[in-house]
Order: C-alpha cells, then sequence, then structure tokens
C-alpha cells in the first residue's frame, strides 16, 4: 500500500476519532481537561510504509518530532524512519494531511543472465556503399565467417538480487536472476568454465531459434546473383543453380557449382566442379589449389595447382601445376594457351583452320632448377617466420590478459564494446599464428619433387592435332606443320617427335 492509498483512508480515521476520542459538542468548562492530541499510525499491507495521522483539540496545540518517533517506535516500526520529514512536519504544525513518516527497503529481484553473439543474428542482406557513396551491388557480404576455435557467444552470469527491509526490520529476501543456457548445434563447444561457446571447425556461424551452428559447406539454393551478391567462404561452397557475370566466389574449401558460370572470378583452396562449364568472356578467372572439373572452359583465364578435366577447352589461358586431361575422343582444345606440369592429354587440338594454339610442359630440369634455388629461400624464409610467430604468441598472450582485466572490471563504462574489439583482435591475431605455423610446417617438409625422365612429359592426342599448333616441352618446341592423329610429342634425342600411340599411353 503506498502513501496515496494511506491517504485516502484518513477520513476514516477522522471519523473514528470523532466518535472515540473527542469531546461531547459544546463549549469546555473551566474545570474540564483539554484533550491531548492524538498521533495515529498506518500501516501499509506490505508492511513497507506507514503514515502518521495528527488530532489536535485545541487551537495552539502542537507535537513534537520526538513524539512522532515514539509513536512509531511503540508500534514496533523501527526501519527507515524519515526523521527529516518528520521534524519538518512538525515545524510547519499543519495537521490536516497525513504524512508518510517510514518507508521500508523492497528487495531487488537479480538480473538474468545474459547470453552475448559475437556475430549478427538477424542479418539482412544490403548491398555496400562504397567510400566515394556509389552503391556495389555485387558485395551483399552474406557469409559470417568463422575460425576454429574462435569465441562465437560470451554469457554474463545472473546476479542474486539486493536484500530489502519491512518497517519493522524484518529482512526482505531477494529473487535470484535466473539462468540461461547456450543451446548448441553442430561443429561448436563449451568453454571448461561454461562461458564462452567456440567453433569447433573453419566455416561459417549461423542461429536458428538461439540454437547456434557452425557448418562447413555454405549452400545457395538459386543463382549467385545480386540476390546474394558476392561469396567469401570459409569451407567448402555448393551452388545449386548459376554464376551470373560480374560475380565472385571464393571459398577455403572445395567449390561445386551445379549450373553454368559467366564472366565470374572464382577463387579456392580446393577443388572446382561446375556442371554446366564456363565462358569467362575474357573476364572470368579460376584460381585453385587442387584439381578443376568443368564440362567445357571457354574465354577464361584458369591458375591452378592440380590438373584440370574438362570436354572441351576455347580459346582460354590455362596453367595447371599437374596435368590437363581431356579423356574422350571427341574431346577438344581449341585455340588459346595451355600450360601443364606433367601432360596434355585430348582428343582433338586445334583446328582445320590452323587457329593459333598452343601447348607447353614442364621440364624436369627446370623443376630441378627452381626447386635448388630455393632452398636457400626456403632457410631463410623458415627462419623469419618462426621470429614473426613469436612475436604474435606474445602479443596474443597480453590480449588475454587484457580481457581477463576487462571481464573481472566493474561499472567500466562500454565494457561490451572494449571485449568484444579485443576479442576480435585476438581471433585475427590467433588466424595469422594458425596460418605462419602452417606455412613453417610446409616450408619444412618440402622436399625435391621426384625426378622424372624427360620422356615423362608429353602430349599424347586422341584424335587430331591441326596444323597452327605449337607445342614447347622443357625448352624444346614443335610446330606443328601437318595433321596427325593418334599421335604422342615427346623429347627424344634432343628433339620433339611425334610418334604413334602404344596401349601404355592411355589413361
Amino acid at each position: 500500500m503506498n502513501e496515496e492509498n494511506l491517504t485516502n483512508d484518513y477520513a476514516d480515521l477522522s471519523d473514528e476519532i470523532e466518535q472515540d476520542e473527542l469531546l461531547d459538542d459544546g463549549e469546555v468548562g473551566e474545570n474540564e481537561v483539554v484533550q491531548a492530541p492524538i498521533i495515529k499510525v498506518q500501516v501499509s499491507g506490505d508492511k513497507l510504509s506507514a503514515l502518521l495521522n495528527v488530532f489536535i483539540f485545541e487551537d495552539g496545540q502542537t507535537v513534537s518530532c520526538e513524539d512522532m518517533i515514539a509513536a512509531l517506535n511503540e508500534n514496533g516500526i523501527v526501519y527507515g524512519l524519515q526523521e527529516e520529514r518528520i521534524r519538518a512536519y512538525c515545524n510547519m504544525q499543519n495537521y490536516d494531511a497525513p504524512l508518510l513518516a517510514a518507508e521500508g527497503l523492497s528487495s531487488q529481484r537479480g538480473n538474468d543472465a545474459e547470453i552475448i553473439h559475437y556475430f549478427e543474428c538477424n542479418r539482412e542482406l544490403k548491398p555496400k556503399e562504397r567510400a566515394d557513396g556509389t552503391i556495389d551491388f555485387h558485395d551483399m557480404d552474406s557469409v559470417q565467417n568463422v575460425d576454429k576455435d574462435q569465441v562465437l557467444s560470451y554469457k554474463i552470469l545472473p546476479t542474486e538480487g539486493t536484500e530489502g527491509s519491512d518497517i519493522y526490520g524484518v529482512k526482505i529476501s531477494a529473487l535470484p536472476g535466473k539462468d540461461r543456457s547456450f543451446v548448441l548445434g553442430e561443429n561448436v563447444y563449451v568453454s571448461e568454465d561454461g562461458l564462452y561457446v567456440h567453433a569447433a571447425i573453419d566455416g561459417y556461424v549461423e542461429i536458428k531459434n538461439d540454437r547456434i551452428t557452425v557448418r562447413n559447406m555454405f549452400t545457395v539454393q538459386g543463382d549467385v546473383d545480386a540476390s546474394v551478391g558476392n561469396l567469401d567462404v570459409n569451407g567448402s561452397l555448393l551452388i545449386r543453380g548459376d554464376v551470373r557475370e560480374g560475380f565472385r566466389i571464393k571459398a577455403k574449401g572445395d567449390i561445386a557449382i551445379r549450373g553454368m558460370v559467366e564472366g565470374a572470378m572464382i577463387e579456392c583452396n580446393g577443388s572446382v566442379s561446375i556442371g554446366e562449364g564456363i565462358n569467362g568472356m575474357n573476364r572470368g578467372k579460376i584460381y585453385c589449389n587442387g584439381d578443376i572439373h568443368s564440362r567445357f572452359i571457354e574465354n577464361t583465364t584458369v591458375i591452378c595447382d592440380g590438373d584440370v578435366h574438362s570436354e572441351a577447352l576455347l580459346n582460354s589461358n590455362i596453367s595447371a601445376g599437374g596435368s590437363i586431361i581431356l579423356k574422350s575422343q571427341r574431346s577438344s582444345i581449341r585455340g588459346g594457351s595451355y600450360y601443364a606440369g606433367v601432360t596434355v592429354y585430348a582428343g582433338d587440338i586445334g583446328t582445320s583452320k590452323n587457329l593459333p594454339t598452343l601447348i607447353a610442359i614442364a621440364s624436369p630440369e627446370a623443376e630441378n632448377a627452381a626447386i635448388s634455388d630455393r632452398e636457400d629461400d626456403r632457410t631463410a624464409a623458415i627462419r623469419t617466420k618462426k621470429k614473426d610467430l613469436r612475436q604474435l604468441e606474445k602479443d596474443i598472450q597480453n590480449a588475454e590478459k587484457t580481457l581477463q582485466q576487462l571481464f573481472r572490471a566493474e561499472d567500466m563504462p562500454d565494457k561490451k564494446v572494449l571485449i568484444r574489439t579485443l576479442l576480435v583482435k585476438k581471433n585475427q591475431m590467433n588466424d595469422s599464428a594458425r596460418l605462419i605455423k602452417d606455412q613453417i610446417t610446409a616450408l619444412e617438409n618440402t622436399d625435391d619433387k621426384e625426378k622424372r625422365e624427360l620422356s615423362d612429359f608429353k602430349v599424347i592426342v586422341l584424335g587430331t592435332i591441326y596444323p597452327g599448333t605449337k607445342i614447347f616441352i622443357v625448352t624444346y618446341n614443335y610446330e606443328v606443320k601437318q595433321a596427325h592423329q593418334y599421335t604422342k610429342f615427346y623429347v627424344q634425342d634432343g628433339y620433339i617427335e611425334p610418334s604413334v600411340l602404344t596401349p601404355a599411353d592411355k589413361l
């Protein structure tokens, strides 16, 4: 019951006083004693407030602050006495209204646990604004990439609450805040203290119905176009439709495209598979560390560490660390430049109209010379990278110490923002450290390639190779002057010689 409710009962209390305490109507006699002021105490139902009502019976009658406090104490009220308010009330001597003379302290329920996500939960795809104010409709920032062991979410623990007291001095216990648990999906884990959720793999993070999940395969159900934008995925990428002209897709894993690629940029650390083929429109490019499988490749630049597998290569510039392989006898390479590390294997090469076509094969001598030149550079590179790694590890330790201080700090302005900024910086340093470790391992494990005989580097033609085609193997070259069928080209006795295929030459 608050002060307003207690005041509303004042009229009832006045009637009671008139009936029980006041003198009868008429003047006071000479020998009659004037009634002393009466102080009534009224307590709210929740015992958190008390009103004092003062009734006087003769002009000039007063009550003292001590009298009012005594009345409170006589009723057992000892907590929350408003002495300054009581004293001011007595000094004013205006007893028409009741006085709120004591107030208890309500208990305060504890704060519930709170979960903070270090990623966007309800992400709205929208084009980015460039520095010059124009809009980039290709960059929608569709994917939220995360690295293995990266912090995704943090829980602020519930608090116990604050104890209260009623006006009789009886303690009022507080309800603690409610706890809240992480809802975990695939490829995430919780830290030992139960306060953090980490990514268990490299991939992208998503949240549905509060469930935190990291996936290593990002799937686009339709086309990569203005509704999706460019893609940069920390895992693998599956596109069930086409990749439209002018867009760029990138993945740390493999990329599989069920449809067609038109004038787009593709980059990945794994392999690339394109179901319907790619027409680069003289602007499309593919860079990958694995193999490439595409039904056809036309007007496209391709650089890959593995093999290129296709049915038709048309007017493209292709460089493969392994081999370029077109197994079908009806397959063809027509126009463009094609560089392979070991073998070019195709049906037809060139055209009957002498379309210029270049085929080049690496040599064992050139590879071995390059490896020898790289050996001393490799030792220096390992030393430099180890130095960089030691400095990064020190910076990461310092960041962790700062984070622990921030978590323990109380009443710090912008605490959450500082924590989030430092976590992002720490994750970036961890990512850099892992990259340097991988580079050191790769350098330390690099061995000389298995030495090959020069005859192992060859061009195999299952159909016809036409004039207008030039073949390079190491420093040797051969210009096709007349059509050859079912032929193998390799270096023998210092020259590139055409030879009839044998069953052993077939893949």
